[in-house]
């Protein structure tokens, strides 16, 4: 990488561009203060599982198939291995479906087409990482410790518990919105008023 700076007349090369960067603001510090990990939150009192009922609204309201059940998620329940099928999707895609479809139906269809071969982050984990954060974005133009407040995950899906997890972390400036629907609730983050 080369930047060229025109103000100072001169190319600055990768290294000192680089460092610069790196050391403009104590950014590790900020992390060790304000970032914190799923697994270090406490598990909430009295999780609830589950009953069968709830369990199978919640599918179809997610859109699980019966074939996708019984193919693809009980080989992986039953014998932890990955289910055998194909790498693609020849299914019409959703938006000339006829049949009402998932909205991620249509991304899901989308991003299987360009994947090839598929996404597989824990074989390719030299280059590739689910790691990901949840919680309010601050300006990243304008760095400041509260860009590092937020929660990370090893993986964008949540285990029966985590969810729990996530709804009773209580941390100045990390505020939880609940959206609740029939059947399930899914927890959200915004930044307090002003902010």
């Amino acid at each position: 990488m080369l930047l060229v700076d025109t103000e100072q007349g001169r190319i600055i090369d990768d290294e000192e561009l680089k460092h610069d960067l790196a050391t403009a603001h104590p950014y590790r510090r900020w992390l060790t203060d304000n970032l914190v990990a799923l697994e270090n939150i406490a598990d909430p009192p009295g999780q609830m599982m589950l009953d069968y009922s709830t369990l199978r609204t919640q599918q179809k309201v997610f859109g699980y198939t019966n074939e996708e059940l019984r193919l693809l998620l009980t080989p992986m329940a039953v014998g932890g291995n990955e289910a055998i099928g194909s790498m693609g999707t020849d299914t019409p895609i959703a938006v000339l479906s006829e049949r009402p479809q998932l909205l991620y139906s249509y991304f899901k269809q989308l991003f299987a087409q360009v994947t090839n071969p598929p996404v597989d982050a824990i074989r390719e984990e030299l280059i590739m990482s689910t790691d990901t954060t949840v919680g309010p974005e601050a300006n990243m133009l304008e760095p400041t410790p509260e860009c590092a407040r937020q929660i990370k995950m090893s993986s964008p899906i949540l285990s029966d518990q985590e969810p729990g997890k996530v709804k009773t972390f209580e941390r100045r400036r990390l505020l939880r919105v609940q959206l609740d629907n029939p059947g399930h609730a899914i927890s959200g983050w915004r930044g307090p008023a002003g902010s």
